[in-house]
């Protein structure tokens, strides 16, 4: 075992794996903000209408 850490290949995997981990959590984080975009411009039309009237409502009142 001690052979094997001093050899440098344990090390390897290692990074390998915390590699593979960290591209996994990005492709997550973007498929999270993805869906979350997909969703809030599917409401930016309600959105729009409701700070456009309140807006509105605030000046004439």
């Amino acid at each position: 075992m001690n052979r094997w850490l001093s050899g440098g290949h344990a090390w390897i995997w290692l990074s390998a794996g915390a590699l593979s981990v960290s591209l996994l959590l990005v492709a997550i984080l973007i498929g999270f903000i993805a869906v979350k975009g997909s969703v809030i411009s599917g409401l930016r039309p309600f959105l729009t209408f409701i700070i456009t009237n309140r807006m509105t409502h605030r000046c004439n009142a």
